[in-house]
């Protein structure tokens, strides 16, 4: 299976040590990295001789980067596109809705913060082209129920992986 992280900025904080973590554990999959700004999780997985790709993302209804993400995909075969932060999940999504992508959608919600209303909006539409969501933790769980999140599409992994 080949997943596709999909980072706005490959630096060294948790999202990124967490996106480290499950390479490490789940070694039976072809994982690739493609973010906008490239920092030490994009180092690390050039080092290890996991492709980085770089894909402009300025906002998170940037056609353009989900074009991009959906020709990516394409020529390299992704099978699930796993992101980690509402701009990145919005393009996937936008791939998937306008320029034909297959693949699986997963999005990592790392943040337990209440989304605007408009966000909130949103999600309603937007997460139920999503495969599957996680949620660090049960307490983030809640607030994407309350956010508009298909509860059924959501499982709360601890630290991303099962217990």
């Amino acid at each position: 299976m080949n997943v596709l992280h999909l980072i706005n900025y490959a630096g060294g904080g948790g999202s990124e040590k967490y996106i480290e973590i499950l390479v490490e554990h789940l070694k039976d999959l072809n994982v690739s990295l493609a973010c906008n700004e490239e920092g030490k999780l994009s180092e690390k997985f050039k080092e290890k001789g996991i492709p980085v790709f770089k894909i402009e993302m300025r906002k998170p209804f940037d056609f353009k980067a989900a074009k991009q993400l959906a020709n990516l995909c394409k020529e390299n075969n992704i099978d699930v596109i796993h992101s980690h932060y509402l701009r990145e999940n919005y393009i996937s999504i936008l791939s998937k809705m306008f320029f034909g992508n297959k693949e699986k959608i997963v999005y990592t919600c790392h943040f337990n913060t209440p989304d605007s209303l408009v966000v909130t909006l949103l999600n309603k539409v937007f997460y139920r082209k999503l495969d599957k969501i996680i949620a660090i933790s049960k307490t983030v769980g809640d607030t994407l129920i309350r956010s508009g999140s298909p509860k059924d599409k959501i499982e709360v992994i601890y630290h991303g992986m099962p217990e």
